[in-house]
């Protein structure tokens, strides 16, 4: 198992009693020395754990015999001062320590110290999905220029976290040059009549964003009334479950991650026949619905309230769980409607009865 996996869910306490030579204690495993006791979760990973004291260079290796929930051993040591090292170890003997920790400790002869030595998790943080750029506006300065004249190309873009974006544009048409296709603003001229796409790509990392502008270049003076109005896809960031009453009470929340993130999917287990409280919140989708499939049997959630921002939407609807032992499936559907069609997102969650 790579130690990544391990360090991931290991949380230790050193408890250390320490004894001077020739002091005697009840219980203890020797007549004399340092006893030390380590707790821990998945205790089936661990092979072993090393304690060393210094200056003296003193240490000793602690096993554990199932179904014993603790590793013990002895060291022997004068009084003075010392620093109590502990590292544990798997049982692969390539790997390094997937937890350790210090403590400074005093061996008085004629007394018994106690210390509690904190083994910590050296895993770095494990980091999250990079988040795409926002476009907030895109327009042109003119939607019917003619051969040869000159537009300008103004956009608004911001990221969540500030981080800074690179701009590409790009056209379908092969006759049309922009001014700096690599700014945020630019120019774009074209030396052939025809309906042409100017595309913008904001990326940050791996995570970019587009929007696009249609524009028709005119061969000669005249006016054709032609817009263009983005119509941004809606995306579903959150879904919530909740339930209070008759002394049970209920929380779930399933965040979207990217595709291949270690995100969890599924809600905790609910519990059967509750009337559940469900929220979707969702970017640019004015247009909700959850659909509530258990055991083949799908049925569409009653909506309560809606309200909205100026991007983001709170979608709240009620249901009633089904019998225990049920799975259901929690399908929450987010639209942005525009004359002759829509755009969708859909995000879904398992959630078991009990």
């Amino acid at each position: 198992m790579p130690t990544s996996k391990i360090v991931s869910i290991l949380s230790l306490l050193a408890f250390t009693t320490l004894l001077a030579c020739g002091q005697e204690t009840e219980p203890t495993p020797a007549a004399s020395g340092v006893t030390l006791t380590i707790q821990g979760l998945s205790l089936e990973q661990i092979d072993r754990v090393v304690v060393t004291a210094q200056p003296s260079g003193v240490s000793a290796t602690l096993t554990r015999t199932p179904p014993n929930q603790f590793f013990q051993g002895t060291l022997s040591l004068p009084e003075g001062q010392y620093v109590l090292s502990v590292e544990a170890f798997t049982a692969d003997p390539s790997q390094p320590a997937v937890a350790s920790g210090s403590a400074n400790v005093t061996v008085t002869a004629g007394a018994t110290s106690a210390v509690m030595i904190y083994m910590l998790d050296p895993a770095p943080d494990p980091g999250q999905q990079t988040l795409e750029p926002i476009i907030k506006s895109l327009t042109a300065s003119k939607a019917n220029p003619m051969t040869g004249e000159a537009i300008t190309l103004t956009s608004d873009v911001v990221h969540p976290t500030g981080a800074a974006i690179t701009y590409a544009w790009s056209s379908n048409c092969a006759s049309g040059v922009f001014g700096d296709a690599s700014a945020a603003t630019t120019t774009w001229t074209s030396s052939t009549a025809g309906t042409c796409i100017l595309t913008l790509t904001a990326s940050v990392a791996d995570k970019s964003a587009t929007a696009s502008v249609t524009v028709t270049v005119q061969p000669s003076p005249g006016t054709v009334n032609t817009g263009a109005t983005y119509v941004p896809r809606p995306y579903i960031t959150r879904l919530t479950m909740s339930h209070f009453s008759g002394g049970t009470t209920y929380n779930g929340v399933v965040t979207r991650g990217a595709p291949g993130s270690q995100t969890p999917g599924n809600f905790p287990p609910m519990p059967a026949l509750k009337k559940m409280q469900f929220q979707i919140e969702t970017n640019e989708g004015w247009v909700n619905k959850l659909l509530v499939t258990c055991n083949g049997t799908s049925t569409y959630a009653t909506s309560t309230t809606q309200t909205c921002g100026n991007t983001t939407c709170f979608a709240n609807f009620f249901f009633n769980s089904a019998l225990p032992g049920s799975v259901c499936v929690l399908t929450a559907t987010s639209s942005r409607e525009y004359p002759g069609g829509a755009l969708t997102d859909t995000f879904s969650a398992g959630v078991r009865v009990q």
